[in-house]
């Protein structure tokens, strides 16, 4: 760990390929970063979780969309979270290196 002083920026080097990538057995991952623009929320996801997904501490959603199709992804609300499936995605779509989830109209817990 990096000294800190006073008055100071802190810096840390790290590489966001490997909080990225796929945990050791045991071991926690980040399964996504999120950031928001408006009321839209957006989950970058390092890897892909699956035909089915959940996403925590989000309500009122209007639409869940994948980044890259033209229609709106199913979505079911869940207790403070929704629940979403990509069955139709192209299988091209499956092989990319990231995936961006765009909430829309939702508001998040955190």
């Amino acid at each position: 760990m990096p000294k800190v002083e006073y008055d100071k920026e802190y810096e840390a080097a790290y590489d966001v390929t490997k909080l990225a990538a796929k945990p050791a057995p045991g071991k926690a991952g980040i399964e996504a970063f999120f950031t928001a623009k408006g009321s839209d929320v957006f989950a970058i996801l390092p890897r892909w979780p699956g035909r089915r997904f959940l996403v925590k501490d989000v309500t009122g959603v209007k639409s869940v969309m994948l980044l890259g199709t033209t229609a709106p992804l199913p979505v079911q609300a869940a207790k403070d979270a929704l629940r979403s499936s990509c069955r139709s995605c192209r299988k091209e779509l499956m092989q990319q290196p990231a995936w961006v989830l765009k909430v829309s109209s939702g508001s998040t817990g955190r």
